[in-house]
């Protein structure tokens, strides 16, 4: 370890040399030196107010705590970042959510029309109907025209 010089010592400007106490200490950014980036922000916040808390509370909390503006949809974004890789950490690993929405399975013409009934009330639609309704949709061309067709109708 170098030693401090004394005044009797006295070297030429500038190559003097400091110990690790005299060297000026550099400033340092993040967590550790008290500032608060947004990612740390929305943590705080997480902790302080639960993890279901609403991105317009979270938004509210930071901006008061840590005077850091930040958009709703950002701070949704850092939110399931953040429990995304608590899941990860707590050995989850990748957790999807279900199995997804099933494919609906195309109704015949026939059940459709005898779950609605038919103009006679009786609530069966005989094959003739449906011969006469396809007919029809050919002949018009399509469903919207039938549509417009029976709003005529009413």
């Amino acid at each position: 370890m170098a030693e401090k010089k004394t005044d009797d010592q006295a070297t030429p400007q500038g190559t003097e040399t400091l110990t690790a106490a005299e060297k000026p200490k550099k400033k340092r950014k993040g967590r550790k030196s008290g500032k608060v980036n947004k990612m740390e922000g929305v943590r705080r916040a997480l902790a302080e107010l639960g993890s279901d808390a609403k991105p317009k509370d979270i938004q509210e909390y930071v901006k008061k705590n840590f005077k850091i503006d930040m958009s709703t949809d950002h701070i949704s974004t850092y939110k399931g970042d953040i429990q995304r890789k608590a899941r990860e950490a707590a050995g989850q690993g990748h957790v999807k959510a279900g199995p997804g929405r099933k494919r609906k399975v195309a109704a015949t013409p026939a059940a459709v029309l005898s779950a609605v009934g038919n103009a006679n009330g009786a609530g069966v639609w005989s094959s003739e109907d449906i011969v006469a309704v396809r007919a029809l949709l050919k002949r018009l061309g399509g469903a919207d025209q039938v549509h417009a067709l029976i709003d005529l109708c009413k």
